[in-house]
Formats: structure tokens, sequence, C-alpha cells
């Protein structure tokens, strides 16, 4: 059994995570500093045109900077994000729509699937990856891409996709530059460095002092509308660091179905956590559902309910305050689990197995190449 303590001994938590997910963790505010910088020199040479819709097509880490995106500018642009994760893309896909394909490894099977059907529905495509198959088709097809830092495990990569999305609807004049809400994410960013670093005590440390609360049992990550691609992310970063189960939901929606799946206090309910996901600025009508529903139907059925609160005045600063407690946490969690964060042992015996049984690039290449 791991004492809580570990969490303030550098060196034993060094013992757990041997390939240094601390320091890419630590590293969002540079990253986004250093994507910053980058974007000044990203230029595209499509005309700019009305699109009917943007389809953002990944998986896994490297889909949810998509999410991201739909949910920070879900009041802002008059035209749908849609977020694909899978082989075939939907039927409505044309020339219309702006198509950007994101692979971190640059060679996850579906994603590039997804990019061979958009050059058949002759979308504007623009990849976005740090290497493999994704950069080589578009360089041997002529497409523009965005080539981000590699060596990073996807999901820590995301203050690069996440941001590179935006500068790609930026340079495309969808939306309107960005740079000083992501100055303010930055800082933002490295005060929040300061108050959850490992040197940062157990009894000082939000991030620790949750990721004890949630240890041995299931997080249920509940965020407002236009902020669930935050539980999501967490409920995701806790899978993969944590080796741990964990649930998503946003309000208004968990109100019309999930709360009834709490009535029956049990071992189950007993064994589940809660973490609410909030902004100060929610709408009164959300605000009371989130109350009523932690302070009534909730009450006396779970292990513990925290509540985590973004920081910053920009929307962009809040969603990247909590996706980086979030973060946290999950390192925190895999380390009291005595787990090292970075592998991720089903997913690479997954797709070993299922390049064995069809090599999916195979016939992306003939489809192509071939004419």
């Amino acid at each position: 059994m791991i004492n809580d303590f570990i969490l303030d001994d550098e060196n034993r938590i060094k013992e757990i995570d041997k390939d240094d997910m601390y320091k890419f963790l630590m590293n969002m505010p540079d990253s986004c500093a250093e994507i910053l910088t980058m974007s000044k020199k990203i230029q595209f040479s499509h005309e700019i045109k009305e699109f009917g819709h943007i389809l953002i097509c990944g998986m896994g880490g490297s889909a949810i900077g998509g999410n991201l995106v739909q949910d920070l500018l879900i009041d802002k642009i008059p035209i749908p994000i849609i977020i694909h994760r899978g082989y075939k893309i939907p039927a409505f896909i044309n020339k219309r729509t702006l198509m950007i394909v994101i692979s971190y490894s640059g060679n996850t099977e579906e994603t590039l699937s997804a990019f061979a059907e958009g050059i058949e529905h002759k979308c504007t495509i623009i990849g976005l990856s740090s290497n493999g198959k994704l950069i080589e088709y578009c360089k041997k097809l002529g497409i523009e891409y965005i080539k981000v830092p590699a060596e990073i495990q996807p999901r820590a990569a995301i203050p690069y996709l996440f941001i590179a999305i935006l500068i790609i609807l930026q340079k495309l004049k969808i939306i309107q530059n960005f740079t000083q809400d992501l100055e303010e994410s930055i800082s933002v960013l490295k005060n929040l460095r300061e108050e959850l670093a490992i040197k940062s005590p157990n009894t000082n440390n939000l991030a620790k002092k949750i990721a004890i609360g949630i240890k041995g049992a299931i997080p249920m990550i509940y965020a407002t509308s236009g902020y669930g691609s935050l539980a999501r992310r967490m409920k995701c970063q806790i899978n993969e660091n944590s080796k741990n189960p964990a649930h998503w939901d946003e309000f208004p929606e968990l109100n019309h179905n999930e709360i009834v799946g709490w009535e029956l206090k049990s071992d189950i309910t007993q064994k589940c956590c809660v973490i609410l996901l909030r902004i100060n600025e929610e709408d009164e009508a959300i605000k009371n559902r989130i109350e009523i529903t932690k302070d009534v139907v909730l009450k006396d059925k779970f292990k513990e309910i925290f509540e985590i609160w973004g920081h910053g005045t920009s929307k962009l600063a809040k969603m990247f305050s909590l996706l980086f407690i979030g973060d946290c946490i999950s390192y925190y969690l895999a380390i009291l689990n005595g787990v090292d964060p970075t592998p991720v042992k089903s997913i690479s015996e997954l797709k070993k197995k299922l390049k064995e049984r069809l090599n999916i690039l195979n016939l992306i290449e003939k489809k192509l190449f071939s004419a």
C-alpha cells in the first residue's frame, strides 16, 4: 500500500515515473508559448472562402483538441464544427468542408482512412502531425500541414494540437486573433505550475488533495455545457495516466438521465467520487442545476464530492486551467496507484493485434496512390 506522503517525495516519484511524464506536464505553459511563436511563421496558400462546416478528424489525444475548440467557439462562429472519430467520414462532407486531419504520430489508421475519404470528397484539407504517414501523404499530394514537435506522448502534446487548430482557423480568417487570450492562459498556467508542482506539499496542493481523495474510487467528472470537453479530457487522462476507470458527463443533460442511476445508494456509489468542473460566470439556470444536484440529488451518496474552479478572465484561460489541474490530478493518482503514467500497454497490444489481422495502411495507400 502506497502512503499518501509519497506525493511529497520527489525521489520516490521519479522511481515510478520512469519516462518523466512530469516534465511534459509541467512544460504546458512553455509549449503554449512555443506554438504561439511558431504561429507567426505559419502561412497557408488556400484562398479565403466561406466554408459550410468544419470537420476535425482524430482519435484519442489527437482528437480532444477538436472538442476543446468546439467548446471554445460554440458561441463565436456561425458554422458548425464536427468532431469525427472513426474510419468513415459523414456523407454530407463536400468541397465546402474544411477538414483538419490530426494524428500526432501520423500513423493512426482511423484518421488516415478519413483523410483518404476526404480527398475523394474534394474537401479543403489541412494536416496536423509530428511526423509519420500523415506528413508523408500530405507532401506527396501537395496538401498543406502543420508539423509540431515530436517525441511527446500524444496526450501530452495537447497545447500544440489544441492551439494549432485555432491557428489554422485564424489564418483562414474564420476566427479573430486570439493571442491576448493565449498570453493570459500562459500566465495562468505558470501560476498553477507553482501551486501544483511536486514541491508544493499535499496540504496546499489542490491536485494532490483530489488525487488522494479519489484514490481507490471511480471518478465521475461533470462539467457544464460548453466545458464538457474538459470533463472528457480529465476522464481520458485518468484512464491513460492513472490506469484507473473514470466517467464523464455534462450539465444540463445529466439531469435528464444520469442522476437517476444514483438513486440507489449502495456499495457501488460509495466506490465513486464526483468531480465538478466549474466557472464563476455560470449561467443562473445552470448554476441552480449544479447546486441542487450537488446539495440534494447527490448528497451522501458518494465517497466524496470535489469542485474545481477555472482560473482567469478569458474562456481560453479557464479551459487551460481546468485542463492543467485535471492533468495534474491524473498524474498524482498514477503515483498513488504505483504505475508509470506514460506506457499504455493495452493500446499498444491492441494495435499490434489489429495490424496482424489487417494492414489498413496498405489499403489506404492503394486508394491514394494506385491511380
